[in-house]
């Protein structure tokens, strides 16, 4: 069940004490990603309007709470019959122990009505970061009264969001509730907010999210560096608009590159591919003509709603990058005439 209390808690010193227990069993120099949050299968049925939840308390000492810097690479959440909604990954810093500010969060994504619904991204998070989820209608999908949960799982609740950078204080507070969230966390050695497991193919370099370089030439020019391979070039999108039918892409490469840009709606192709041709220090362009079942979507959608356009750029060699942008739905409202 649900309900209000006025305790405070203490947040930081059982999680950080168990992540640091965890990472004091691999082996010197080992890293691996750390899960936070719950596997459970909502089974929330309350009407209240908790549209944002934050996890404040784990039984079992599981951790609530990021020990060191990270980047969340994934996020997952189970539902059985209380999906059909829109959800975004909240990350948060406590404040006190009934407030907190929003440091980053995921783009809206559509939740399954009943089933696994899994999103990867890429938000940095610092020491210290917890997660929560936040809904534009309902309530944020939550497990209660199952096995395992005891009155150390508590929530602190809100009837709106956190906008990202602001702040704001709880409604409520509830007790034996996990939210049905799982958020995956990588390490991130060389601080250049990619994971390292997944997204970050040379940790130890910050410039380089690719392969790292190998034989490189002899500092002084003692080596030719005739059989040098290249390094790839890193990647960037650096906006993205719509115009008309068209998305304009703006694109960025540290070394000369040709780049494929493809455009996607859940997963499904959105519109044909684009390529170009990008110079170091030069801004590239690409456009993304939207296929017609796409703007037929966008025709049957009231505006007020949209579609998540996921924005791919990748060339050889390169770790690809994305970027989301919202597109609008584009039915009119119906006006009554009055005679």
């Amino acid at each position: 069940m649900l309900g209000s209390a006025q305790a405070s808690f203490k947040l930081f010193a059982p999680a950080a004490v168990l992540v640091a227990a965890v990472l004091c069993l691999l082996p010197a120099g080992a890293s691996a990603a750390v899960q936070f949050g719950s596997e459970c299968t909502a089974n929330s049925t309350n009407p209240s309007p908790n549209r944002f939840m934050v996890q404040v308390g784990r039984s079992s000492g599981q951790a609530v709470a990021t020990s060191a810097p990270g980047v969340v690479t994934k996020w997952a959440v189970h539902t059985a019959g209380q999906g059909g909604i829109e959800e975004k990954l909240k990350v948060l810093r406590p404040l006190s122990s009934s407030s907190f500010e929003a440091i980053g969060e995921s783009g809206l994504e559509s939740i399954v009505t009943s089933g696994t619904s899994e999103f990867t991204t890429r938000i940095p998070v610092p020491a210290g970061a917890i997660f929560g989820a936040a809904v534009t209608s309902g309530h944020v999908p939550y497990c209660t009264m199952v096995p395992g949960l005891t009155e150390a799982d508590k929530t602190k609740n809100r009837s709106e969001d956190i906008p990202l950078n602001g702040s704001g204080t709880q409604d409520s507070e509830s007790f034996i509730v996990a939210i049905a969230l799982r958020v995956t966390v990588e390490p991130d050695a060389d601080g250049d907010g990619y994971g390292d497991e997944t997204q970050d193919q040379c940790p130890t370099d910050k410039a380089v999210q690719g392969p790292c370089p190998t034989n490189a030439p002899v500092p002084g020019g003692g080596g030719s560096g005739v059989n040098n391979p290249p390094t790839p070039a890193t990647l960037k999108i650096s906006s993205a608009r719509l115009e008309g039918n068209t998305v304009a892409v703006k694109l960025g490469a540290s070394a000369q590159a040709s780049v494929t840009v493809t455009g996607s709606i859940r997963g499904k192709p959105a519109a044909p591919a684009a390529t170009a041709t990008i110079q170091p220090g030069a801004i590239g362009r690409a456009y993304l003509t939207l296929s017609k079942p796409t703007l037929q979507r966008l025709a049957k959608l009231p505006h007020k709603q949209h579609l998540t356009l996921v924005i791919e750029a990748q060339s050889t060699g390169s770790v690809p990058v994305s970027r989301e942008l919202a597109l609008l739905g584009r039915k009119k409202p119906r006006h009554q005439h009055h005679s």
